[in-house]
């Protein structure tokens, strides 16, 4: 199944991806534990005062990490990062809007 994937990073600057990812319950929690072990890796900082970091939150801090140099330049990342997305998220079409703190698929 072809994903489609946009991440804006902001008002000027921003990536669409499409990919060949399943959208299947049974690729959705390794994808989950891509993005917890990126997290983790990149140092990622809890969004939430409460410190409760959701699955939501791992994903805007990745690509926040990672940023549009990175993902703009390295291909592989990118679309590990657009597969991974449509797999944990179980949605074939995702928008990660940084400046807005917001996913919508």
């Amino acid at each position: 199944m072809q994903g489609h994937v946009i991440i804006v990073f902001d008002a000027h600057r921003s990536l669409e991806l499409s990919v060949d990812a399943p959208v299947d319950a049974t690729l959705a929690q390794a994808a989950r534990s891509w993005f917890e072990q990126r997290w983790e890796s990149l140092g990622c900082e809890p969004l939430r005062v409460s410190g409760k970091v959701l699955l939501l939150d791992k994903i805007l801090g990745v690509a926040d990490a990672l940023g549009y140099r990175a993902l703009s330049s390295q291909s592989d990342l990118a679309r590990d990062f657009a597969t991974h997305a449509v797999q944990a998220l179980e949605k074939p079409r995702v928008t990660v809007d940084l400046p807005g703190l917001a996913i919508v698929y």
